[in-house]
């Protein structure tokens, strides 16, 4: 899921808009070409650093939590069309969201089972 948004300021692009995206890691992941570090800075997403990435992922996975990752774009100007909307017929995702996002984070997040599933199960 997807949204762009009006910064305040223009980014380094001299332009002011930003797509903000979350969803399944392992998809977010593969969109990204960069992440950043601990410090904030915008890091290139190597080899080593994809593979940590997905060790993660897996990690969590086996602690049976569930990944949700975010990512960010600053946009150029009429990127993805007019209203950064543009997508290929029976795609559901935006041409704008299929590369060059920056990954924030990804966090695990852990369902509670309801008190009605293990019955209905």
């Amino acid at each position: 899921m997807s949204t762009v948004i009006e910064l305040k300021e223009p980014h380094e692009n001299g332009y002011n808009k930003r797509l903000l995206t979350k969803g399944a890691s392992e998809i977010v992941v593969d969109t990204c070409s960069h992440y950043l570090d601990a410090s904030g800075n915008r890091v290139p997403l190597d080899d080593n650093m994809q593979a940590q990435l997905s060790n993660t992922i897996h990690s969590y996975a086996k602690q049976a939590l569930r990944t949700i990752a975010f990512a960010y774009k600053d946009l150029a100007e009429g990127e993805g069309g007019p209203e950064h909307d543009d997508h290929e017929e029976g795609s559901k995702l935006a041409n704008i969201e299929l590369s060059g996002l920056t990954l924030i984070s990804i966090a695990g997040i852990k369902d509670i089972i309801r008190e009605e599933v293990p019955d209905a199960v």
